[in-house]
């Protein structure tokens, strides 16, 4: 049964972008309808976006928060990881513009 760009994403646990991104770059096979929708196989959706990678909207699990937040794998954790992650990326290019601003070599 084909599905909608929209059904594709809830599916696939991506966000409908991911999934126009993957249509638009090739990645996805899809028809395009009279009417401007996309249609897509499950089979192909299977394929694009495998069970085990499936992690973006399915990985976060219930909507309400664990009893205790600070657990490996909740929500928070995953956050608080993934903030650490992007503060360490900023602070790396700030690094690098302070020194290519300043002529300082590394």
């Amino acid at each position: 049964m084909p599905l909608s760009v929209h059904a594709a994403a809830r599916y696939s646990g991506n966000t409908t972008s991911a999934v126009v991104r993957a249509i638009i770059s090739g990645r996805l096979p899809a028809s395009r309808q009279p009417d401007g929708t996309y249609q897509i196989a499950e089979n192909d959706l299977d394929r694009t976006f495998p069970v085990e990678g499936r992690h973006r909207l399915a990985a976060f699990g219930p909507i309400f928060p664990p009893s205790n937040p600070s657990e490996p794998g909740s929500l928070a954790a995953i956050m608080e990881a993934e903030l650490a992650g992007l503060i360490e990326i900023l602070h790396r290019a700030d690094t690098a513009f302070a020194r290519a601003f300043l002529g300082e070599r590394a």
